[in-house]
């Protein structure tokens, strides 16, 4: 019901010139994205599944962007909860859930531990859209930041303008978080660790397709953030105990 759902919502409407357009941008772009979802549609073919392309895995991969144009029909996007709250030791604490639709896919969670080539944990995530897309949208990294994206709404975007984006190289929000807490492995392990306000400039900043929220927790006390993001700024961010304010 998860996938039939989808099909029929969005990726039944899109053209099939589109499928190979996003799998050409992921490969020129991404190509250690694309390769990954290759070995993803292989396992899928070697399962049976031969519908499962590396095609339609690229579609997956920018689901939250094409669910925000005006190709799709009837998706039922809900505005999944976050919270944060600090202990009276100012311990800060984040609760998230996901309000996935159809229902059937609120059973289907996977646990990801993401590892550099030592061994050594970059970031562990909650997520079921890994399977197809290779990217989080709720995950942690130890002494920096756990964060979610949470839909939102703003306006419908015409398909030409968000395939235009894609195509110039702009990220799939399924690999925001991912890029950040790989930038911030990397800058660890050279020495120059990143804070929490590191973290917020870096998924603030970066170039999105469609607009969304972002929860993010950090390890010491007063760090905690809701932001509202657009294209390519922040329209509003909530600082833990400090208010609201516009950008």
């Amino acid at each position: 019901p998860v996938f039939r759902e989808h099909n029929a919502t969005l990726f039944d409407r899109l053209p099939v010139a589109d499928f190979h357009r996003l799998a050409a941008s992921l490969r020129r772009w991404w190509p250690e994205t694309a390769a990954e979802l290759e070995g993803i549609a292989a396992q899928f073919a070697a399962a049976g599944h031969q519908e499962v392309t590396f095609e339609y895995l690229a579609a997956w991969h920018y689901f939250h962007e094409l669910a925000h144009t005006d190709i799709a029909q009837g998706v039922s996007p809900r505005e999944c909860s976050g919270i944060l709250v600090q202990t009276l030791g100012g311990s800060v604490l984040h609760g998230a859930n996901m309000d996935q639709s159809p229902s059937a896919a609120r059973n289907l969670t996977l646990r990801v531990r993401v590892v550099d080539s030592h061994g050594a944990t970059v970031f562990d995530g909650v997520d079921w859209y890994t399977l197809l897309s290779t990217g989080v949208s709720r995950a942690v990294r130890r002494g920096l930041a756990s964060v979610q994206e949470n839909w939102r709404r703003t306006k419908v975007r015409p398909l030409r303008q968000t395939m235009a984006d894609i195509e110039s190289g702009v990220i799939s929000q399924m690999m925001v978080y991912r890029r950040a807490f790989m930038g911030a492995h990397d800058s660890a392990a050279a020495g120059k660790p990143w804070s929490f306000d590191d973290f917020l400039a870096n998924v603030s900043s970066t170039q999105l397709a469609a607009p969304f929220y972002i929860v993010a927790g950090g390890p010491n006390a007063g760090d905690g953030a809701v932001i509202a993001r657009d294209l390519r700024s922040v329209d509003g961010i909530s600082r833990l105990g400090q208010g609201d304010h516009k950008d």
